[in-house]
């Protein structure tokens, strides 16, 4: 489509040029007036017409880039005024013979008002896990899946806790079909 518009541009210009130059042979011999208000009016039109096809263009490619997200995952924002801890999980569906892996991160803080992309890039699971807490005022975002956590920063591969690690209860995100970007939001009363 890009090649259609940049060749019909030139034609427009290619004629344009074409109207305006005068014959080599005939340079000296001056044009009657109906024929350079012909020509005139001619360019305009050109002209016009040329400026019609970028701004066409233009507002294409604009409109375009507004459909496109600037940025691709799963991004999770705090609407709170206060700092949170936020975990993240996700079952990728693989075995370990025991029972399916659960990989779970986290500590991420993130301050009142702000949003962060726990997982960025194209959306490739539809569930996606979270869980947040305000360790000030004893808060939580919880759901209904138990997953394993740790006190200190964490990234565990199993779906049972060690000795060490402790569960909390996850929100399951469902982003639908959507591929590009998703947004979970952390708010004040929910």
């Amino acid at each position: 489509m890009a090649l259609i518009r940049v060749v019909g541009t030139s034609s427009i210009v290619s004629i344009a040029v074409a109207l305006t130059a005068r014959p080599a042979q005939n340079s000296s011999v001056p044009r009657p007036r109906k024929d350079r208000l012909m020509m005139i009016r001619t360019l305009a039109l050109l002209l016009s017409a040329l400026a019609g096809t970028v701004a066409v263009t233009s507002n294409a490619t604009a409109q375009q880039r507004m459909r496109e997200p600037a940025q691709l995952g799963f991004r999770v924002c705090n609407q709170t005024a206060n700092e949170i801890d936020v975990a993240k999980a996700l079952n990728i569906g693989a075995t370990d013979g025991r029972g399916q892996i659960i990989v779970s991160e986290g500590w991420y803080r993130l301050a009142g008002g702000t949003c962060l992309f726990l997982w960025p890039g194209r959306l490739e699971y539809r569930y996606y896990l979270v869980y947040a807490q305000n360790r000030v005022t004893n808060r939580e975002w919880a759901g209904t899946i138990p997953i394993c956590v740790s006190r200190e920063p964490f990234t565990i591969r199993s779906d049972a806790c060690g000795e060490q690690y402790y569960q909390r209860m996850f929100i399951d995100v469902n982003t639908g079909d959507e591929k590009n970007l998703f947004t979970y939001y952390f708010r004040q009363g929910g």
